[in-house]
């Protein structure tokens, strides 16, 4: 069985040089801002837009070394159905190498287990996740129960158990070639960047080899290890007791250290650990994909993996007394106020920060949404009691440009049957989006407008960044008008409704599919920028375009801010 340095992975050795990061800061930092309550913090982080891709970087340059020596069985396997449609939509970046459905899924698995079915960015769902006493062998650290003295053997067995189990189920999803076979798939519910949460359909063998790698790989942030042995574990730390605070270390052993789950190999110990992590996972896809070995040939060669990086090392007799047997890593902590970015780029911080704003905002919003509409309806009747008499002649948009048109004149207001046209434009803070349009509106009443709009709005998805083909809308307002005479501004209230076309394949969701699109701003304001042109602002617009309605509806709802030119009269 080749260990590390040895000629199979020797090639290797450079795979975890690109810097990395650890998903505890981060995770830890923007609850703290935004509701002081612990988060998931478990090693080696998974790529989201706070954090860089140390799980996927690994896994792929180990995926990479395996099918290098057997070309053959690390084919690519072709998209069918909606595999490109899913690949499109994952909300990390795929490299080149591995953009086919089965490259993608072993991403997916290797995400599977800090994931789950959440986005990368969905704290009040992932903490708990991270806390589930009955998933911490995924990994590889100890559960509640595994108390000293034999908490750590227990835990590292655990850890094995789940490592072979996911690793035996990867092989039956391979063919009667020993190649991954396309046809065995299993279901697997994941949050998509723009899709959001759906159930897919994946190959088996990539999905639950990723899986297994993935507590292999924390196996080296969430133990000690013998210095002299670094294949075997003395101590398994504790993540549950830890972030419950009743942690009584003689007893549940070490808490977990977000220090050692850095992955940009700042000193010896955590550079080892990282190339450690590379090498074992390469040299288990390759015994996996070997054709030259039987079914149970390969399930020993399993064994013999684990026997080499995931082993528990009888010789050892650790506990608090003794330090637990001096062990080095011992050095690396977690901070315990504020919040600690080591191992993220300092733009990688600032966009952490940003983002825990951002989230902090707009839960504010949604959560003062009812209060905020009763305000604004209480001021736009407040105000509607202006007068004014109608005067001037009635024309149309080539009047604003004409300089003929009485609109937007302080002292004048706009009578029926006037027309205006409309150029608008907008970006959604939440789902982002953007939006661009054209419309014509019709003065029914000097209170009520009826107008027409179409927009092309194209979807983003933050996260990896990716601006999408969207929507094209099209729909029907009735907008109330309380027309100022004598102010520079007047207010109004709009309510849209119409059809949206989706442009693009999306997982259950057809290109050119149709559905209904409705909007609605409870307080819009119109300035009177020169004559016969006013300066529109919704700043609280909410747009919901569902273009796709069958099985289950596609929504993506936006909460926008709109400024457009509205010119006529």
């Amino acid at each position: 069985m080749p260990f590390p340095g040895s000629k199979l992975l020797s090639s290797e050795r450079d795979l975890a040089a690109r810097p990395l990061s650890a998903r505890a800061a981060w995770q830890i930092c923007i609850v703290s801002l935004v509701a002081a309550t612990p988060t998931a913090a478990l090693a080696f982080s998974t790529g989201s837009a706070a954090t860089k891709s140390c799980h996927e970087d690994i896994t792929s340059s180990a995926w990479n070394t395996a099918r290098g020596q057997y070309p053959e069985q690390g084919r690519a396997l072709p998209a069918r159905g909606e595999d490109q449609a899913l690949i499109d939509d994952v909300p990390f970046s795929v490299p080149k190498a591995l953009s086919d459905i089965g490259g993608t899924t072993l991403l997916l698995g290797v995400r599977d287990n800090d994931i789950k079915e959440h986005g990368p960015l969905d704290l009040k769902n992932l903490s708990p996740e991270a806390s589930d006493p009955l998933t911490q062998h995924e990994h590889c650290l100890r559960a509640p129960d595994e108390d000293e003295p034999g908490g750590s053997k227990s835990a590292v067995e655990k850890c094995r158990n789940y490592i072979r189990e996911r690793m035996w189920a990867a092989l039956d999803g391979l063919d009667a070639d020993g190649q991954p076979d396309p046809d065995k798939r299993e279901k697997l519910t994941v949050t998509l960047s723009i899709r959001g949460q759906v159930d897919v359909y994946v190959p088996s063998f990539f999905l639950n080899a990723g899986r297994g790698l993935h507590a292999m790989q924390d196996s080296f942030t969430h133990t000690f290890r013998n210095p002299e042995e670094p294949g075997k574990i003395r101590v398994v730390l504790n993540w549950v007791d830890y972030t419950e605070h009743t942690l009584e270390e003689a007893k549940d052993g070490p808490p977990h250290a977000s220090e050692l789950d850095v992955c940009d190999d700042p000193d010896e110990l955590r550079t080892e650990r990282h190339q450690l992590a590379g090498e074992a996972s390469a040299l288990m896809l390759t015994h996996l994909i070997d054709p030259s070995l039987s079914i149970e040939q390969k399930k020993e060669a399993i064994d013999e993996t684990l026997d080499s990086y995931v082993a528990y090392d009888d010789s050892a007799d650790c506990s608090l007394d003794n330090n637990w047997c001096d062990a080095p890593e011992k050095k690396y902590g977690s901070p315990t106020l504020g919040c600690s970015f080591s191992g993220l780029a300092p733009s990688s911080s600032s966009l952490a920060l940003f983002t825990a704003l951002g989230l902090a905002f707009v839960l504010g919003v949604r959560r003062r949404r009812s209060a905020a509409a009763v305000l604004a309806f209480a001021f736009l009747f407040h105000t509607g009691t202006a007068r004014a008499d109608e005067q001037g002649p009635i024309d149309g948009p080539a009047a604003a440009f004409a300089g003929t048109s009485d609109a937007a004149v302080p002292g004048n207001v706009d009578k029926a049957g006037a027309f205006f046209g409309r150029l608008a434009i907008g970006a959604s803070y939440d789902n982002a989006a953007f939006s661009t349009g054209a419309g014509l509106h019709y003065q029914l009443s000097r209170e009520w407008v009826l107008g027409f709009d179409a927009e092309w709005n194209p979807y983003v998805a933050t996260n990896p960044g990716r601006i999408r083909k969207g929507s094209a809308n099209g729909y029907l307002s009735l907008i109330r008008r309380w027309q100022l005479k004598y102010e520079t501004i007047n207010v109004r209230t709009t309510v849209s409704a119409g059809g949206s076309l989706l442009l693009f394949d999306l997982v259950g969701a057809d290109k050119y599919s149709f559905g209904p699109y409705f909007g609605l701003s409870f307080l819009g304001v119109e300035w009177k920028v020169a004559r016969g042109f006013y300066l529109t602002c919704d700043p609280t617009y909410i747009a919901l375009p569902i273009p796709s309605v069958t099985g289950v509806p596609f929504l993506y709802a936006q909460y926008r801010f709109m400024l457009g030119v509205e010119f006529g009269g």
